[in-house]
C-alpha cells in the first residue's frame, strides 16, 4: 500500500494523467490504473512505474532492539 501511496503521490505532484502513466510502461490505460488501485497490483510492476518517473524503490529489513 505505500508505494501505491507514493506512485499517487508522485503522479499528483507531477500533474501526470493514467494515460501518461501507461504510455512510458507500455501499458494500456486499464493496466496502469490497477497500478493505483488499492485492490490490484504487483511489487514488480509498481516498482517499474516509479522508476519510469525517477523514483527508486528500497526495502530495508532492520533488527527489533532487544526489550
Amino acid at each position: 500500500m505505500a508505494l501505491k501511496a507514493a506512485l499517487c503521490s508522485a503522479l499528483r505532484a507531477r500533474k501526470i494523467t493514467v494515460a501518461e502513466l501507461a504510455r512510458p510502461l507500455g501499458v494500456d490505460d486499464r493496466k496502469a490504473a490497477r497500478l493505483i488501485d488499492p485492490r490490484a497490483g504487483r511489487l514488480s510492476a509498481l516498482e517499474e512505474a516509479l522508476s519510469a518517473f525517477g523514483y527508486a524503490v528500497a526495502i530495508e529489513v532492520h533488527e527489533k532492539p532487544a526489550a
